[in-house]
């Protein structure tokens, strides 16, 4: 038989497991994020651009212990630079990850804002001491829910015109323990972009030789040499994969820099560059002597491709995107195209990525 005490206690046990079951799933739930406002300089910003993910270590070295792990786009705050294992690291703080991390893998900045722009979740942040969200664009609609000072909730759609003639954000808000959508009016908003941001290395990883920008997660004993590379390819990667986004879209200027009006093809190269916090020089024949001269079989995605083009001087140049093949701005009948690396007799091979 079951007494009374008995029976407190089972209900009492029985409590506590699902409060540690509820309180776990909110944890795995909610995923951290930085927050910053779109008028903000985003100077202490790096957002990370890699093919899969690059490692958070206890040091500025790749002997470093791997204490969390940051996929491609996830943002951290830049507590300080240091000077470590070829070159310069960031000491950081992601979510709860705080660590070092090779700076050549991230874009800070203007060039960081981009990218958070572009990548991460638009939200609206509450100026006013309350705020009504309205089911339709008007402040004569019903109210949804209201949201509190410095709530901030994911925007649908900006520059909404109310009936009323105010201008209203479209936003997604929780009201009666449901996701719904409704709009509040946009004077009482700042724009904000929520990034995602680094997950803990779990305990016991034996992942300590991996490299700084190696997606597979290389085994203990990797040589710094093969860190390196492995990284400057996934940021080549990347350059590359962003250089094809503007094929048969990007107009030939001459003398442009433009990504958006257009640009000549050492200026298309050096702004895609830019885009990624790698500066290199303004023309083609400054951009052939300033990186690192390579031999063809070296060439990885994201290094660049000279040509002479029948002349005796370097005047033309692309970005190679793999398989024999580079991306260019080729002239102003053709623009923005890919060609087979073989078009024309190829003059140098540079790369400014590692």
């Amino acid at each position: 038989m079951i007494t009374r005490k008995q029976n407190l206690l089972h209900i009492f046990f029985c409590a506590a497991i699902l409060m540690l079951l509820f309180s776990s799933g909110s944890m795995n739930a909610s995923a951290a994020s930085i927050t910053r406002d779109t008028d903000s300089s985003f100077k202490d910003i790096a957002v990370a651009q890699v093919n899969s993910y690059v490692n958070v270590r206890s040091k500025a070295s790749t002997n470093g212990k791997v204490v969390g792990k940051m996929k491609d786009n996830t943002a951290a705050v830049i507590k300080k630079s240091v000077k470590g294992d070829g070159g310069k690291w960031y000491y950081i703080s992601s979510g709860s990850v705080k660590g070092y991390v090779k700076a050549s893998y991230f874009v800070t900045g203007s060039s960081a804002k981009k990218v958070a722009l572009s990548t991460g979740t638009s939200t609206a942040k509450v100026t006013a001491s309350s705020l009504r969200v309205r089911q339709k664009a008007t402040t004569k609609s019903s109210t949804l829910t209201t949201l509190s000072n410095n709530t901030t909730v994911p925007v649908l759609k900006k520059n909404v015109d109310g009936s009323d003639g105010r201008t209203f954000s479209k936003v997604k808000v929780s009201a009666k323990n449901k996701k719904k959508s409704g709009y509040v009016a946009q004077s009482y908003v700042n724009f904000c972009v929520s990034m995602k941001t680094a997950v803990s290395a779990k305990s016991g990883s034996s992942s300590s030789g991996s490299s700084s920008g190696n997606s597979s997660g290389s085994s203990s004993g990797s040589s710094s040499s093969t860190s390196s590379t492995s990284g400057s390819s996934s940021l080549g990667a990347s350059i590359a994969a962003k250089a094809k986004t503007y094929v048969g879209v990007l107009p030939y200027v001459w003398g442009g820099t433009s990504l958006t009006k257009g640009a000549d093809c050492s200026g298309f190269v050096q702004s895609v560059y830019k885009l990624y916090g790698v500066n290199i020089p303004r023309t083609t024949s400054t951009q052939s002597t300033g990186g690192r001269s390579i031999s063809r079989s070296k060439l990885q995605k994201g290094d660049l491709v000279f040509y002479k083009n029948g002349g005796d001087s370097i005047s033309h140049v692309g970005i190679y995107i793999g398989n024999s093949k580079i991306v260019h701005e080729a002239n102003s009948k053709s623009d923005c195209k890919i060609s087979n690396i073989d078009y024309d007799k190829p003059a140098k091979y540079v790369t400014y990525l590692r």
